[in-house]
């Protein structure tokens, strides 16, 4: 009964109805799309206007295709197109207002929104010819015939060969091919149509219907006016080809009538070309036309500027391209302008959601402290690629901000603020040869870059891979002037902008303005070349650090790239773009811009999702949530407008007083020298504003002077040779950033309280046990170092790990020496939501809250670079020593790699060291060995009695202790086991006897084993010491030593494993011989032979935590 109910609810979904009465939807009944498809069925009309599939016949393949190709043809015929055509084609009715000539698009994404809609009618008309669909569509002749045309061209097999044969043998390589023609005369049959009744009447709007149904519903006001917006613009591209096509049909029937009567005078001529272009595009013989194609075609050498006619192109404009023909083309004009006019009075959907700090878009989910943490290390990343790479490690001059100065109203060619003379003191070397002196100086960059010594041949590898740099530069330094200068522009818009005036006439768009540097792009609003400011500059200013980048690239590096261009690759000229369209080898336009701002912010924050599209909703989300005090500034300055109406009503008293409005006084009168041609002082005050509570909330405003000690920080940290050390970094700017950072989010620590997270992350009934809480708000009060010695099992790691999980938290560093520890770590770590890495497991580490790395790795190059750049950006908040007693550990075979981590502690951050066994007269050797003896601890020491662990020595033969394993196993009735050997040997050994898995460091399936372990409800594992330190398995009932370990401190650490979920629990020692009670506690510190049977709890505890012992 359900199912046949539910049948007849999905057969009502996908049938089309009569539209309701009292349906207020205004849309729906404007188009008539309802009462046009009434009684069809959503399903079927989606059949026909669906991308052919593999099953689909052959030639509707071949007409999507070819409906593509077609389009793209005409947008190259467009750029061939004169001015007036272009302007022409556009005019919509008469009128003062002076179009905006017809342009093509700036990228393939927004041309193909036009060729899918075409692709969709055309092959809907196909689908509709052979029948199936119940609708009352009237073809008209033409339209009946050129649509059995086109198919009989489709299904022809022999087309596409006769098509290969034509390209191969090279005759009329360019030529529009035959099915490219019959999809273009019927497209425009389709749109030369005079609707006389009602307008379902017209085949074109019937189709129009058709690519509007949906699934599960229409396309609305939101989505269909930007789909009639791509067919209106190529609609116009189609009858610019149209009209090519009859031009060349006129021109090859008058030379036909030339050579049939040499004696007609030119004026017949001309009449018997107006009569030809009247004549329909079908009555045309293919043979001839083809013939005028060879010689006429847009894409020949002779011919490469000819285009359409204006008086042919006017012809088929007037005739069904103008308001009053009534033709589907002002039908889409009309429902366009309806849908942008509902658009604007309606509301979009809401996908904004704040969470604190936490923004989600979609499927976009981002907190604040991602961007800003994104800002900082991309900034860092960008700066050493460009001081390191780009710059090739040398000694850069100093450099100053706010010491230059520019001339934006210079016209020069070739002109930017580099050039400036006054800049010139400020600037202190020729940039425009800086770095080729450089490399010609340095004897090891001259072998780098060039064949020999006395050669001026470039070695192309070297080359290849400096512009490998370039590209990355300029992707970072794109998306980072995109993120920190404002609100976002478009992708278009930041490939515009010039950094220096172009030789054709663009201006320039870098600027320095006030000790900051400004992007500044124009846009056109609508198509109307209006009288008064009709583009908006928009000005947008960079951060000092970000701008710093940009001079320094400017001024240094771009001269050098330029001579590289034109002496490695052949260029004969160079972009004035900044970034320009094609370096080589290395595309970057919109699309790749698109792909790659996607790229860099899924690194850096970690989000997946965030594009060009998606951030600019964000952008403003957050500029609404954050800066709307920044906004009140708008209330302190004259709210004029670049059109001058508002600036009409609130003039200025002192301009009126003068007699002219506020909007002429700021364009004619008093402008500031620094004003950009065409801005406003008001707009740019208020840009500027914004701009800089933008830098603020990113926190990248700390103002900048670089070069005070004659050189950049970057130069400072990273440049050697033979002959200079680096300088002293304590004034470092970038430094002093760092440490805004680092002070907002302690601030923001200190305000939190432990307990309060502890049970929003683990339970709300959650306590903290022992010394947790003490030690925790030490570690959020900011103490360092801080010493922490409590019992195995009482939770030291929540330590690191609690205040780690604030979304405002940067990376906390936790070294741990057991690969196994690492592994546990990453577990509960996982388990609560808090990104963390393991070092060296692939993962660039950007986006994690904790890094766990082993000792070894720690002392690596590369993680020392890794943890230099989040100091220097200031997003490591301290470093986590667990397990620390292995520092005094004389016995531990990676002794040196540990001595070495005392190089972490000399950058002063914040320190944390953990373990469960260090004794109180081991703690000033402990400090000592570290250097930090004379620094103030906080040390925090807790009763490290386990009073739930029964401590058993018992005399066993080595030839004995497998059976007696054996028996505990049989008296073992829930939980774990764990025997401990000394030797890898013996682990394999006492596994394969008692048929249970084993675990040791250099194991290949050592983590299956661990993992099978833990998992299991009851189960034995037989393991070495690399399973001995900070593992957390709670239900650990039985810990057996099969050998005496190394020390006291190490089987403190081992038999800790067992109870630590406080359940009672035996630790069991087998030893070969009884040894003598009289044994001195010295001796019992280094020997379990000098044990008592009845006194290893005894003899542990006193030896860890009893002070002053010997």
């Amino acid at each position: 009964l359900y199912e046949r109910h539910e049948a007849v609810i999905r057969q009502q979904r996908d049938r089309i109805d009569h539209p309701y009465d009292y349906d207020g939807d205004r849309w729906l009944k404007r188009t008539g799309w309802q009462g046009f498809l009434v009684g069809s069925t959503r399903s079927r009309v989606l059949e026909y206007v669906v991308e052919p599939r593999q099953t689909s016949p052959p030639y509707e393949g071949k007409i999507w295709d070819t409906v593509a190709s077609l389009i793209v043809r005409a947008e190259k015929l467009l750029m061939r197109t004169s001015h007036f055509v272009r302007v022409a084609i556009v005019q919509v009715e008469d009128s003062h207002h002076i179009q905006q000539p017809l342009q093509p698009y700036q990228g393939r994404p927004q041309l193909q929104k036009g060729v899918r809609a075409w692709q969709q009618i055309v092959l809907f008309f196909v689908r509709f010819h052979l029948g199936g669909l119940d609708l009352a569509i009237p073809l008209s002749d033409v339209q009946r015939e050129t649509l059995r045309g086109l198919m009989a061209v489709a299904e022809d097999p022999s087309y596409e060969e006769e098509e290969d044969d034509r390209r191969r043998s090279g005759r009329d390589p360019t030529a529009t091919p035959e099915l490219e023609r019959g999809i273009l005369f019927f497209i425009i049959s389709l749109l030369d149509h005079v609707v006389r009744g009602w307008e379902y009447e017209s085949p074109m709007i019937c189709a129009l219907a058709a690519i509007a149904v949906q699934p599960q519903g229409w396309l609305c006001v939101d989505r269909y006016p930007s789909i009639l917006s791509a067919l209106i613009k190529t609609s116009r591209y189609l009858v610019l080809q149209e009209a090519y096509e009859r031009l060349l049909t006129k021109d090859t029937d008058t030379e036909k009538d030339t050579d049939k009567d040499t004696d007609t005078d030119t004026d017949a001529d001309t009449d018997t070309s107006t009569s030809t272009s009247t004549s329909t595009s079908t009555s045309i013989d293919s043979d001839v036309r083809a013939t005028a194609r060879a010689s006429a075609d847009p894409d020949t050498d002779d011919d490469r500027t000819k285009g359409p006619r204006l008086d042919d192109v006017e012809q088929l404009t007037f005739r069904f391209l103008r308001r009053g023909t009534r033709s589907p083309f002002e039908w889409m004009l009309d429902l366009r302008s309806y849908g942008q006019h509902l658009a604007m009075q309606s509301t979009s959907e809401g996908k904004v959601e704040w969470r604190g700090d936490r923004l989600s878009y979609g499927d976009v989910c981002l907190h604040m402290s991602q961007l800003r943490r994104m800002v900082s290390l991309l900034t860092y990343d960008t700066r050493e690629l460009l001081d390191s790479l780009l710059l090739l490690g040398l000694r850069t001059p100093p450099l100053s901000l706010q010491s230059l100065s520019d001339s934006p109203n210079s016209s020069e060619a070739g002109f930017s603020f580099v050039r400036l003379p006054r800049n010139g003191e400020f600037l202190k070397a020729d940039g425009s040869r800086w770095l080729l002196d450089q490399v010609i100086a340095a004897p090891h960059l001259q072998r780098q870059f060039f064949a020999g010594r006395a050669s001026d041949t470039f070695k192309a590898p070297a080359v290849n891979r400096y512009i490998r740099h370039v590209d990355r530069f300029r992707t970072n330094l794109a998306v980072l002037c995109h993120i920190t200068s404002g609100q976002p522009a478009r992708a278009t818009e930041i490939l515009s902008i010039r950094h220096r005036n172009s030789y054709e006439g663009g201006h320039r768009g870098v600027y320095i303005d006030g000790g900051l540097v400004s992007l500044t792009t124009s846009y056109y609003k609508g198509s109307t070349i209006a009288a008064k400011a009709d583009v908006n500059i928009i000005q947008r200013y960079l951060p000092e650090t970000v701008g710093l980048l940009v001079v320094r690239y400017l001024w240094l590096v771009l001269p050098w790239i330029e001579l590289l261009e034109t002496q490695c690759y052949s260029r004969t000229t160079v972009s004035d773009h900044l970034w320009p369209d094609q370096l080589p080898g290395h595309a970057f336009d919109g699309d790749t811009f698109r792909t790659r701002f996607k790229q860099t912010t899924e690194r850096y924050t970690g989000c997946k999702g965030i594009n060009i599209s998606s951030y600019r909703h964000l952008a403003i989300a957050i500029s609404r949530r954050y800066l709307t005090a920044a906004e009140q500034f708008i209330d302190a300055v004259d709210a004029s407008d670049e059109h001058g109406d508002a600036a009409e009503k609130t003039t200025n008293p002192l301009d009126a007083q003068a007699s002219h409005s506020s909007y002429v006084a700021q364009l004619v009168y008093g402008r500031d020298g620094q004003a950009i041609a065409g801005s406003l002082l008001t707009s740019r005050d208020k840009f500027r504003t914004v701009s800089r509570a933008w830098h603020a909330l990113l926190e990248c405003d700390l103002t900048l002077e670089v070069g005070k000690k004659g050189s950049n920080k970057a130069n400072d940290d990273d440049y050697v040779d033979d002959d200079h050390v680096n300088d002293d970094d304590s004034n470092d700017p970038y430094e002093a950033l760092a440490e805004k950072h680092v002070a907002r989010r302690w601030a923001l620590l200190r305000q939190s309280s432990p307990l309060v997270r502890l049970r929003e992350l683990v339970s709300p009934q959650a306590e903290f046990r022992s010394k947790q809480e003490e030690v925790l708000r030490a570690v959020y009060d900011g103490d360092s170092p801080i010493l922490a010695i409590m019992p195995t099992g009482s939770g030291k790691s929540l330590s690191s790990i609690l205040p780690a999980s604030y979304e405002f938290s940067g990376t906390t560093i936790v070294v741990v020496p057991l690969l196994a520890l690492q592994q546990d770590t990453l577990r509960r770590t996982t388990a609560l939501s808090i990104p963390t890495r393991v070092w060296g497991q692939g993962s660039d580490d950007v986006d994690a809250k904790l890094v766990l790395v082993t000792p070894e790795s720690a002392t690596t190059a590369a993680f020392l670079t890794y943890f230099h750049r989040l100091r220097t950006t200031g997003q490591i908040d301290r470093v986590v020593f667990d397990e620390c007693h292995i520092f005094s550990d004389d016995d531990i075979n990676f002794r040196p790699a540990i001595k070495e981590l005392v190089t972490l502690f000399q950058f002063g951050v914040r320190l944390v060291f953990l373990t469960a066994t260090l004794p109180v007269g081991q703690e000033l050797p402990f400090w000592r060995l570290l250097g930090l003896q004379r620094v103030p601890v906080r040390t925090i020491r807790a009763d490290t009695t386990r009073h739930n662990l029964e401590y058993t020595v018992s005399y066993v033969r080595a030839t004995d202790r497998v059976a007696e394993i054996e028996r505990h196993i049989q008296r073992l009735e829930t939980g774990k086991m764990i025997v401990y050997c000394r030797r890898k040997q013996t682990v394999t050994t006492v596994a394969a006897q008692l048929g249970c898995p084993y675990y040791f460091s250099s194991y290949e399936d050592k983590k299956a084993s661990l993992e099978g372990f833990v998992a299991a409800e009851k189960g034995i594992i037989v393991t070495t010491n690399a399973l001995g330190l900070g593992i957390d398995i709670p239900d650990v009932r039985a810990v057996i030593h099969y050998d005496c370990p190394d020390s006291l401190v190490a089987y403190g650490q081992e038999s800790g494993r067992a109870g630590r979920d406080g359940e009672p629990s035996r630790c069991i020692l087998f030893i070969e011989e009884p040894v003598s009670p009289a044994a001195s506690y010295e001796q019992g510190k280094r020997s379990f032979g000098a044990v008592d049977l009845r006194s290893a709890d005894f003899w542990l505890q006193r030896y860890i935590g009893t002070p002053g012992q010997e």
